[in-house]
């Protein structure tokens, strides 16, 4: 393959998956559906990227193993606070009624569906966005010597493609600092993932992220 070819269908990714998921906002069908064009999406850039460069799927997307480090724990405890305190810093500029209506009419989430649908956000939703975002993107460019490109690329795209699940929740001054936060997100997810030596890592980290968000969900779904 001639040089960069990684690096152009790494972009390409990042670009066509926030607008397909975008396309399907849009749309407005429950979650699961959202969810079953997730997974095809991810699943589908991950095989053609796999036939194209004759790498294995764990290769793609950083997948090795893992061992249990203090570390890593710490960065688990210290998201879930940062998410909590953000939360409770910013509770009294929050529609929280407006994000309950949301997460029940665009999600179709109710108190009978909404704990088993936060338990597959929690395992398996962090782990295609990492597949995606932490795995093949950065490191298909960081094949090509671009290794600072991908990790920014990665970061922006996160915190983008995030913007069509939030559209209506917050003012346009949270929302803004909301792109902000999701970038650096990615970015110390990127840091986690690297220094972890394992997509496994970051896909730990991302998880106890999603279990500090989904506490807030269920919060608003069963008490607000």
């Amino acid at each position: 393959m001639k040089r960069y070819a990684r690096t152009v269908y790494a972009a390409g990714a990042g670009l066509l998956f926030p607008a397909v998921m975008t396309l399907t906002e849009r749309l407005g069908p429950g979650y699961w559906v959202k969810a079953a064009v997730k997974a095809l999406a991810v699943g589908l850039i991950v095989l053609s990227y796999v036939r194209l460069f004759r790498e294995t799927p764990r290769e793609a997307v950083f997948l090795r193993p893992v061992r249990p480090k203090r570390a890593l724990v710490l960065a688990v405890a210290a998201a879930m606070a940062v998410i909590w305190g953000g939360f409770l810093l910013l509770h009294a500029s929050l529609d929280l009624g407006a994000i309950r209506a949301s997460l029940a009419a665009k999600e179709q989430l109710t108190r009978g569906n909404c704990l088993f649908v936060f338990t597959y956000i929690i395992l398996v939703n962090s782990f295609l966005e990492e597949a995606l975002f932490r795995g093949l993107i950065p490191h298909a460019m960081a094949r090509d010597g671009l290794g600072r490109v991908g990790n920014a690329f990665s970061a922006l795209v996160f915190a983008v493609y995030h913007l069509g699940i939030v559209d209506g929740w917050f003012s346009l001054p949270v929302l803004l600092l909301c792109i902000v936060g999701l970038a650096a997100a990615g970015l110390f997810l990127q840091f986690v993932c690297d220094r972890g030596g394992t997509l496994r890592a970051s896909w730990l980290v991302h998880g106890g992220a999603n279990l500090a968000i989904n506490a807030i969900g269920a919060y608003l779904m069963f008490f607000y």
